[in-house]
């Protein structure tokens, strides 16, 4: 990190795993234009709605390419299909979340594909 304001520094990857982070603090994402890799796993209160959120927040992101959201146990496949909008993901990460546990995680995978061929699921 750089000890004054230089205008050519740019964020590119956040480690903001095992934090607690709430829904309102995802509002604070929105100025990362440049951030290529999320992780938010084991993150307990990152729930759909908060997928549901970052889709929104990240829907016109050209550089966003990998999201962990492994070890999030309230993110279920309703909150995954919301991320289809971040049309920049290559690698989306949900090991150890209800969404993985889905009986129809294939379909939902086949789904989200159609959308985003480029992205690997990574269950």
């Amino acid at each position: 990190m750089p000890n004054i304001y230089d205008a050519r520094y740019r964020v590119t990857v956040v480690d903001a795993s095992n934090v607690k982070l709430r829904y309102e603090a995802f509002d604070n994402f929105c100025l990362l234009d440049s951030l290529q890799e999320l992780n938010l796993s084991k993150n307990k209160l990152i729930d759909d709605f908060v997928c549901d959120k970052m889709g929104r927040l990240f829907r016109n992101s050209k550089t966003l390419t990998v999201l962990d959201l492994s070890d999030n146990p309230l993110i279920t496949h309703r909150g995954v299909e919301t991320l289809h909008r971040i049309r920049s993901l290559r690698k989306l990460i949900i090991t150890g979340t209800k969404a993985a546990k889905y009986p129809f995680i294939d379909l939902l995978v086949i789904l989200f594909n159609d959308v985003n061929p480029n992205c690997e699921i990574i269950i």
